[in-house]
């Protein structure tokens, strides 16, 4: 693999992360809420707000989340990306900060 190709891959991971805690998040922030979550368009149905996180942790501890950390050339910090999720909407404009400079 070239170097362009190497980084055209790793630039598609770390979207795929940044959309993983956007979407936890935003089905958080919907059970707080009390309502569905809309994401991309879809209409979902979420749990109360403590399944949310369950699932949440769940997934940000799981080998699919430290794959995908591994392949977006990030660090696998499963309480940092709690922390994302379950904080305000600047929390995702910081995770998505973070995971540019991680990969830098």
């Amino acid at each position: 693999m070239t170097p362009h190709e190497i980084e055209g891959m790793r630039n598609l991971w770390q979207s795929v992360a940044v959309m993983a805690l956007k979407d936890h998040h935003r089905r958080i922030s919907a059970a707080r809420r009390g309502h569905s979550a809309v994401i991309d368009s879809v209409r979902h149905i979420v749990c109360s707000e403590a399944r949310e996180i369950e699932q949440a942790r769940m997934y940000f501890n799981s080998p699919d989340w430290r794959e995908v950390c591994d392949l977006a050339g990030i660090g696998y910090r499963p309480d940092m990306a709690m922390a994302f999720v379950t904080g305000g909407a600047a929390s995702i404009v910081a995770a998505r900060q973070k995971i540019v400079e991680a990969a830098a």
